[in-house]
Parts: C-alpha cells; sequence; structure tokens
C-alpha cells in the first residue's frame, strides 16, 4: 500500500509578516518592562535599600536600625560586633551613642570599635548577648543594661549601654559607659 504524496506545508506570506511583527511587538513589549522594572528596583534600592549602617565618617546614619525591644538591640550590636560588620552594628546607636562607644572602646569612631572588637574576637571570643528578659533597668521610655549582668559565659564585654525607646516605638543606643573588665573593681 503506497500513502497519498504529503503536500508541502506552505506559509502565507500575509500570515508570516503577522507573525514576525508579533514577534517584535512581544519582544519590545518585554524589553519596556524589563527596563520598567530595573529602574524601579533601582530606585528602591536608592530609597530603600543600601546598607542602613554608617557612613565613612564611622558616625551613626542619618536612617539609623531601631531594635524591637533593648534585649533585641543588644543582641544585634553583639552579633554585628563580632561579625565585624560596623555598618551594621553602629546602625543602633545615635550620633551621641556612637561618639561615646567609641571614645569608650579607645578608637576614633564606632566603625573602627568595632573593626577593632571583631578583630579581638577572634582570640578573644565576646561574651554571648544573653540579656535578660529585663534588662538592668527599664523605666518608660529609658532602659540601661550593664555588660557585667548579661554575662553568662566567658568572653569580652563591651560596657554599660543607654537606650532610649524612639518616637516610632524602636530602641536606640543613645549612650555607653565604660566598665571594669570584671565587673567588680572600679
Amino acid at each position: 500500500m503506497s500513502q497519498p504524496p504529503q503536500k508541502t506545508f506552505q506559509v502565507n506570506e500575509k500570515v508570516k509578516k503577522t507573525a514576525i511583527k508579533a514577534g517584535k511587538y512581544v519582544g519590545i513589549k518585554l524589553l519596556k518592562w524589563a527596563a520598567f522594572l530595573l529602574v524601579l528596583a533601582l530606585a528602591w534600592w536608592y530609597f530603600f535599600g543600601g546598607s542602613g549602617g554608617n557612613g565613612s565618617d564611622g558616625k551613626a546614619s542619618n536612617s539609623p536600625t531601631r531594635g524591637l525591644s533593648p534585649e533585641h538591640t543588644l543582641r544585634m550590636v553583639y552579633t554585628y560586633a563580632e561579625a565585624g560588620d560596623g555598618g551594621a552594628a553602629c546602625s543602633f546607636f545615635s550620633t551621641a551613642g556612637a561618639e561615646e562607644f567609641a571614645k569608650n572602646m579607645g578608637a576614633v569612631n564606632c566603625l573602627q570599635a568595632i573593626d577593632d572588637i571583631a578583630a579581638k574576637a577572634k582570640t578573644e571570643p565576646l561574651a554571648k548577648a544573653k540579656v535578660p528578659p529585663v534588662p538592668a533597668f527599664t523605666s518608660g521610655g529609658k532602659s540601661e543594661a550593664s555588660s557585667c549582668q548579661m554575662r553568662e559565659n566567658d568572653g569580652r564585654r563591651l560596657g554599660a549601654f543607654l537606650l532610649t525607646r524612639q518616637p516610632d516605638g524602636g530602641w536606640q543606643i543613645t549612650g555607653h559607659e565604660a566598665e571594669p573588665a570584671d565587673c567588680v573593681t572600679g
């Protein structure tokens, strides 16, 4: 049995041109959407993204990070300090708090203090920031937390922190005091 010969498939020129136009149209639309999304992503990063940390001068940023509670704020500072992320750690400080912290840690600015802490943490780990549920003293919008009261294991302490509740409800480190290394002398 033989099969009838098959017809060769021929595309109508009008259909072919229409398909090409449609493909170009879809391609152009996709490029436009991709460009729009890229511009939107860049605008989002510019206004809301970035490091959220300090500028290169080591001072607190214009848009500081706020902790949800005094405990959260201090845990984050200890975590970022041990990791050597000065921009993130210093973003939890007000300008005055960052300056006091740097001075008490023997550094020029907050970023340098965190860099020094991170370098020392490689050989002498920080005391883990196991902050008690209620810091040493909390009254209204102020909280004081001593690293001596946070200590539950060996390691370096970072001093006493004064935290203030901000209008947005977050907590910011607004002051710092040095503490004796053994928490006894002083």
